[in-house]
């Protein structure tokens, strides 16, 4: 994996956290570093966390599993077709206390077909988000993506939440 871009954004709060280790912060800034911009994954692996953070692999696995126990981040394992290991797949987030602000941000917890739309909550953070959500689903044809990409579909569903907050934190004449 390549870093291509000479800086990384990190979430501020990420470095005024007083519950993270200057280590985390450290691994969070990394993953940063790798993460795509729009939908905040990325793939190194523990030996290249290590690497660029300059600790033991040891250390980079356990502030992995510190960052997603205090929300910053979600971990997916995954597998060769035989089993074997490849690099996890990391989603990072924003700071627990923002993330109910920006549910895009949120990576779903496992490949689920779709549920029924729920009525709107007067505190729900958009208003008519859940409406707008199930029409970028339509646009998009989901149905395709949840029959020829099934193990995939987390990644759709990530993408169909990161539009309707695009248009809504955009410019009117950039929509």
């Amino acid at each position: 994996m390549k870093l291509t871009r000479p800086f990384a954004m990190v979430e501020k709060d990420v470095l005024f956290s007083p519950e993270l280790t200057p280590f985390e912060k450290l691994v969070y800034c990394v993953l940063c570093a790798f993460s795509d911009n729009n939908t905040r994954s990325c793939y190194p692996s523990y030996n290249t966390i290590a690497e660029k953070v300059g600790c033991s692999k040891k250390t980079a696995i356990q502030c992995v599993a510190s960052l997603c126990e205090k929300g910053w981040m979600q971990k997916m394992e995954q597998r060769t077709k035989k089993g074997g290991h490849r690099s996890n797949l990391y989603f990072l987030t924003l700071s627990p206390e923002k993330q109910h602000l920006y549910p895009a941000h949120a990576k779903p917890e496992s490949p689920s077909p779709p549920e029924e739309p729920e009525s709107p909550s007067d505190d729900e953070a958009y208003f008519g988000y859940t409406e707008r959500l199930e029409d970028v689903k339509k646009r998009i044809e989901y149905n395709y993506f949840m029959e020829h990409m099934p193990d995939q579909l987390y990644m759709v569903d990530f993408l169909c939440q990161c539009i309707p907050e695009l248009y809504d934190t955009s410019f009117p004449e950039d929509r």
